[in-house]
This record gives C-alpha cells, structure tokens and sequence, in this order.
C-alpha cells in the first residue's frame, strides 16, 4: 500500500472496538490479517481528504483528565521545542521531547512526545519552514501536571506538520509574518530546566 491513492479492501474482521484507548469513537474496529485483499482502485472518485483529525479545543481538555477510553488529538502554533532527554519511567529511561504550543485563542499547553516519536522530531528542520508550524498530534494523553493540564503522546500518536486540513488556514491567517515572534520556534534548555517529568 501507498499513502494517497484509494483501495478497496476485503477479507477483514470487524470486532467491538476496544474498552479503553480508542483512536476513534466507533463501536467497531477493522482487523487486518494475512487473508486481507487491498485492490488499488484506478477508476475516479470524488476527493476524499488525506487527514481525519478528532481535534478537542483546549477547554474541552480537562474532562478528558486521567480518562483514556478515548485517546485525544490536539492542534497547536509551535511555540518551544526542549531538546530530547531521559526521563525516568519504572526505572528505567525513556526518550522524552518537551514542546509548547498555543491555539489561536493564544492558550499554551505543553505536550511530551515520547520514545521514537521524541527522536524522529526533526526540530531542526521544523526551524527552517516558514511561520507558522502548525502541529498535529494525534491519540494523546491528557494529565495533570503542576494543577495545569498537559498531554502526552501514546503509543498510538502520530504527528503531523502543517497537515493540508480546514484548521491551518486559521493559524496561517492569524499567524503571519507580520507576526513572526508569535511562530519563531525555539530550541533551548531554560524552559522546562527544573521540571520534574512526568510518566505517561
């Protein structure tokens, strides 16, 4: 399979979807296996959208405290990036990337991304694009942290850098380049020096 063209898929399993951890809030979930077709469709068809997010504003946030039965997807201006560090977890370290982003309501939250997704952030590169960086983080933890809400990603999470969705062009217009110190994204170790982490 490839990202962008449309299959038709056959031979799966549909199953009650999982009680806790949900990427979407359906009953069922899909289970691909071994007998799975996936028939690349050539024939035109009307324009289905790359991205699907469930985004949740800020306020809706806290009701999601501590509560995983569905997993939280969250947009943001890129406001700071910390550099990866090694946060202890059951004794072990964990690969962990602080980042602070805000929504247009210039509400912050801070967000941690962990493991591969804490390495794979290219923070240098997201320095060289043109403001705003806008992110998409999908299937997050929300918590509480220092009696401020804060999210975490999951195993589960995806990010995404101005993905091609509706709610960019809301950030791009308010964010412009007139208004560079609003997405200057910064890399520096000050922010978070005296924090505490936190385990997913």
């Amino acid at each position: 399979m490839a990202e962008g063209p449309i299959y038709e898929i056959s031979k799966f399993r549909i199953m009650k979807n999982q009680e806790s951890h949900q990427v979407v809030p359906h009953k069922a979930q899909l289970q691909f296996n071994n007998k799975t077709v996936f028939k690349l469709m050539r024939e035109e068809f009307p324009t289905i959208p790359i991205h699907c997010f469930n985004l949740l504003d800020y306020n809706e946030l806290p009701a999601r405290n501590k509560k995983d039965t569905i997993l939280t997807d969250i947009i943001g201006l890129i406001k700071e990036m910390h550099q990866v560090q090694d946060t202890p977890v059951r004794g072990q370290l964990a690969k962990t990337r602080e980042l602070r982003i805000q929504n247009t309501r210039n509400e912050e939250l801070q967000a941690t991304l962990w493991g591969e997704l804490a390495l794979d952030f290219d923070a240098e590169k997201i320095l060289q694009l043109p403001p705003p960086a806008v992110i998409v983080i999908t299937s997050s933890k929300v918590a509480t942290y220092a009696k401020k809400i804060v999210v975490n990603t999951s195993l589960d999470s995806c990010v995404f850098i101005n993905p091609n969705i509706p709610e960019l062009q809301e950030y791009q217009t308010r964010y412009t380049f007139k208004d560079k110190n609003m997405a200057i994204i910064d890399i520096r170790s000050s922010l978070f020096a005296n924090t505490k982490f936190r385990t997913p």
